[in-house]
């Protein structure tokens, strides 16, 4: 005999706790994934094509440093929130660390969270949309300036 089971309701209150926990984990996947592309760009540019660096251009590295403990912060924040397996947290922690990865893991997550507690896709959508659009500028201005550096110091 089968019958089929209503997914449980999802209290409200915990949607409110995984959605806010899922905003702050996302805008730190953005952010992390942004500047992990601006310091490949600057590492490629140094390293490979043998270009004079600007100073500025340093704190990338740093600056990328201290947002990936942010972004494992609010791996841990959404992990505990959606009391996900450790294996998750692991995986999800991974994504900082692997350039265009963070993308992927954080609609992944997206996808997942949203299902499993009954989020409207709006609710998600979009804070992660302004998000989207604050990295853009970010790293459209942080990949613009650095080129502009690099083709200034070759002149």
């Amino acid at each position: 005999m089968t019958t089929s089971q209503a997914p449980r309701r999802v209290h409200p209150e915990r949607q409110r706790r995984v959605r806010t926990a899922f905003l702050i984990f996302s805008a730190f996947a953005w952010l992390t994934g942004i500047l992990l592309l601006a310091l490949v760009t600057r590492m490629i540019c140094e390293y490979l094509l043998g270009m004079d660096i600007p100073v500025w251009a340093e704190w990338i590295g740093r600056v990328h440093g201290w947002v990936y403990g942010g972004f494992l912060l609010a791996t841990v924040n959404l992990g505990t929130t959606a009391r996900w397996k450790p294996i998750e947290w692991l995986l999800t922690a991974l994504g900082g660390v692997v350039p265009l990865l963070s993308f992927f893991v954080e609609e992944k997550r997206h996808k997942e969270v949203r299902e499993q507690f009954q989020l409207a896709p709006e609710s998600i959508s979009m804070g992660t949309r302004l998000v989207w659009f604050a990295g853009l500028v970010v790293a459209v201005t942080v990949v613009t300036a650095l080129i502009a550096a690099v083709f200034a110091a070759a002149l």
